[in-house]
C-alpha cells in the first residue's frame, strides 16, 4: 500500500481504525520488516505486553 493509498483509506475510517505502518526490528532477525496495524491493534498489543511484563516483575509473593 502506498502512502497515498494509506492516507486515502485513513480519511474514510474512524480514528481507532486508522492504519499506521512502521519498520519493525524483530529479536529473531536483523532484517527490518514493515508492519501495518490499526491504532486499536497497536494499543491492544501494548497493553498486553505491559501486563506480561508486569506479571513477570511481580513474580511469586513470599509473605
Amino acid at each position: 500500500m502506498t502512502d497515498e493509498e494509506l492516507i486515502a483509506y485513513n480519511s474514510t475510517v474512524p480514528l481507532e481504525q486508522n492504519v499506521i505502518c512502521f519498520k519493525d526490528l524483530r529479536t529473531d532477525s536483523h532484517i527490518r520488516k514493515t508492519r501495518c496495524m490499526t491504532i486499536m491493534d497497536i494499543l491492544t498489543e501494548a497493553e498486553t505486553n505491559a501486563r506480561t511484563i508486569d506479571a513477570l516483575n511481580i513474580g511469586p509473593q513470599l509473605f
